[in-house]
């Protein structure tokens, strides 16, 4: 994987706003056929962003191995996980990350790079399935380690005897989050559960304290407007506040005053069922919801909510 893209998790977005540029100067001065051919070779695969960041990875690693490095270090340090006593990390398993914050910045570091202490490297995350559709957006997703968040692309990881994480609130918890509460818009998931059923993977809850507060969505009526229609559709504009980028970018000298911490539950067994009912996964999610708020009482700082809220 690329070093360059596991150190600067946010290259990503600042590339896209670069080839966004570099389309309307050639809408500008080249009009319609440069933009449909520079359009045209990226979507297939001509036009490729993977050389590039190879090339600055040898760049950057030779001309700021010091700040790399300690960035590096306060990622980790930023970013804890927490194992139960004998984790068998030898098992396929599904992990489930609570809550999913604005970006899932905890869940991309653990399973789409090698910063943290997240120890089961043969995991596929998921994403937005619309995200591969965007330029460059397949190529980085896969080099991530990525799949798309559609029934047969994540069963298919399962089938091939990996693990698969996901942020199961979606989107449309993206707009729930607080401070020091979780509120998990969970409780009318079916189809990860069937999934688990029809493969016989057991499931490990997660909860990640710290993931709400790091990145906070502007505060502009606009946005507000915006976002309130998108979730009709199942999309959201995360435009985080320039306090919340700040505490970003502080981390290429210091790590975060306050971490943000991932811990990991006790898997629950799964039985494979070949054809589930609907009895059968409701049966599940309610054994996982249970787990999950013990997790919860085991877990929870003193700032955060008593109670862990399902709707």
């Amino acid at each position: 994987m690329n070093l360059f893209y596991q150190t600067y998790p946010l290259s990503f977005f600042i590339l896209l706003f670069g080839f966004i540029i570099g389309i309307g100067i050639s809408i500008v001065f080249f009009f319609s056929f440069s933009f449909t051919l520079v359009l045209f070779l990226v979507c297939i695969g001509c036009l490729r962003i993977m050389p590039m960041l190879n090339f600055l990875d040898i760049i950057l690693t030779k001309m700021f191995p010091k700040q790399i490095k300690l960035f590096s270090k306060n990622i980790k340090t930023s970013f804890p996980v927490f194992y139960p006593k004998g984790f068998d990390h030898s098992k396929k398993n599904i992990y489930m990350f609570h809550p999913h914050g604005l970006l899932s910045l905890s869940h991309y570091l653990n399973i789409g790079t090698n910063l943290t202490n997240w120890k089961d490297r043969e995991t596929n995350g998921t994403t937005l399935s619309i995200l591969w559709w965007i330029p460059f957006g397949n190529e980085l997703l896969e080099s991530t380690n990525f799949v798309p968040s559609n029934y047969d692309d994540m069963k298919n990881v399962l089938l091939q005897n990996k693990s698969l994480s996901v942020t199961l609130g979606g989107v449309k918890e993206m707009a729930l989050s607080q401070d020091n509460k979780m509120i998990l818009n969970i409780s009318k998931k079916m189809g990860i559960f069937k999934m688990a059923l029809e493969t016989g993977t057991q499931i490990v809850p997660i909860l990640v304290y710290g993931e709400n507060e790091i990145y906070k969505v502007t505060p502009n009526w606009l946005l507000k407007i915006i976002n309130n229609y998108a979730l009709k559709f199942n999309l959201f504009f995360p435009i985080p506040t320039f306090d919340s980028c700040y505490k970003w970018l502080r981390m290429f000298f210091e790590p975060l005053k306050i971490p943000v911490k991932t811990y990991i539950g006790s898997p629950i067994q799964v039985q494979k069922i070949n054809e589930p009912t609907d009895m059968d996964i409701v049966k599940l999610r309610e054994s996982y919801f249970m787990e999950l708020r013990k997790l919860y009482k085991e877990t929870r700082p003193k700032t955060y909510a008593k109670e862990l809220f399902i709707i």
